[in-house]
């Protein structure tokens, strides 16, 4: 046997070694990491505390940022980027004394109001803006629906727009008919989101919301890769606590089936035992999610 063969034999044979001891290893290897993540609607000034919890990422909202100086924006800048999480999403776009809906909607203070806060958003590493605004976009008592439809229509195109360049997406969010009176239901937001047609110009659902108004999963799958972010709460929006006093787990399951790729952040009221409450809300939240990633069998 010739010396150049007995060579090219033992090098197959070392990289076939090598192939099962790969194999092997990734047999026993941990799971892959879960491509739905727990984060937090966090006020700025307890993003150290949400890191301390585990929370996987800050949901900022976008009026705690684009008003501040350039002093304190780039103070809050820096504290992000020491505390190392990210801000892929930030929530509360646009403060309710700017008026999208009604006689005192005015394109100009919008637009500038957009400009620099999606500017702000990019600066943060943010991909994804809620638009929820419940104040900004509740129609004037007496005001013609079709007539707010076309206004915030056109405030949606305008936003997208200039989130475009910034590589972020619009993700408009279902408020109840206690927070404000249009889009209260993601069906309604749905219809909004194809009215606009813009490709960054998509639909957030919150779970507290969804319950409030009746709402079934449906709308989700009827949403699929349309669905860009997730809130969570418990029935009385405190943070979640146990996995029976909502249906959590056909919220994940009905996410899954869509296959969603993103976040889901707990927007929950002040918890005063947050240190305590906090950690126990993300185990949970993440067990279900665990559970959501097997397949149930077919009756």
């Amino acid at each position: 046997m010739s010396k150049p063969f007995v060579s090219a034999f033992a090098h197959r044979a070392s990289l076939l070694a090598a192939f099962v001891t790969l194999a092997g290893s990734s047999a026993s290897a941990a799971p892959p990491r879960d491509t739905i993540v727990v984060g937090r609607c966090t006020p700025v000034n307890h993003l150290a505390a949400t890191k301390q919890a585990g929370f996987a990422f800050f949901e900022i909202g976008v009026q705690r940022y684009a008003r501040l100086s350039d002093t304190e924006f780039a103070a809050l800048r820096k504290e992000v980027k020491q505390l190392g999480v990210k801000v892929p999403v930030s929530n509360s776009f646009v403060p309710s004394d700017i008026k999208l809906v009604g006689p005192e909607a005015n394109l100009d203070i919008q637009n500038a109001y957009i400009t620099v806060a999606l500017s702000r958003a990019k600066q943060l590493g943010v991909k994804t803006v809620v638009f929820g605004s419940g104040g900004a976009r509740k129609l004037p008592d007496g005001f013609p629906r079709d007539q707010a439809l076309y206004q915030l229509i056109d405030f949606g195109r305008r936003a997208a727009a200039e989130a475009k360049k910034h590589g972020i997406t619009i993700a408009v969010e279902p408020l109840n008919r206690g927070e404000t009176n249009i889009f209260n239901t993601a069906a309604e937001a749905l219809d909004y989101v194809a009215a606009v047609d813009r490709p960054n110009f998509a639909l957030m659902v919150d779970y507290y919301h969804m319950l409030k108004e009746n709402e079934g999963f449906d709308v989700i799958l009827r949403a699929g890769k349309r669905l860009k972010h997730v809130h969570i709460a418990a029935p009385d929006r405190s943070f979640p606590r146990t996995p029976d006093e909502a249906n959590y787990a056909m919220l994940f399951e009905t996410l899954r089936k869509i296959g969603y790729r993103g976040g889901v952040s707990v927007e929950a009221n002040d918890e005063p035992q947050f240190d305590e409450v906090a950690p126990k809300t993300i185990a949970m939240l993440q067990d279900l999610l665990a559970a959501s990633r097997v397949p149930k069998p077919t009756p």
